[in-house]
């Protein structure tokens, strides 16, 4: 498991968006990375991870400029039999950049945003 604890942020003070598009949400995600090994004539990969050996939240979306409050969020695996050795933990947050379709609905724009990788081990 994990917790992300995201600061309150303020436009033009500690959030700095240099897309301009109207709205924005963070986006967490924890997953197990399984190790390739290679055993002197080929590279093996270990089994795809299961379900339940990945989790992806998100905020809600907020309206560029406007102040983002304080929230934390827990993601949890659903992994009873817990890691193997081949197993990586890791954890990742990005920010998606919003417009609204032609419904009204709020949807991400392709090539607007950054991500990074917060944790492996």
């Amino acid at each position: 498991s994990a917790t992300v604890q995201l600061p309150r942020l303020i436009s033009g003070i500690n959030l700095l968006l240099p897309w301009k598009y109207p709205a924005y949400r963070f986006v967490m995600a924890l997953a197990v990375v399984r190790d390739v090994t290679y055993n002197g004539m080929l590279y093996q990969r270990a089994p795809l991870p299961k379900a339940g050996e990945g989790i992806m939240q998100s905020t809600e979306w907020y309206v560029t400029g406007a102040p983002f409050p304080a929230k934390s969020f827990e993601l949890q695996l659903d992994m009873p039999e817990g890691l193997k050795d081949a197993d990586t933990l890791v954890l990742s947050i990005g920010i998606e950049m919003g417009t609204p379709n032609a419904k009204g609905n709020m949807e991400f724009v392709r090539y607007a945003g950054s991500a990074g990788i917060l944790a492996a081990g």
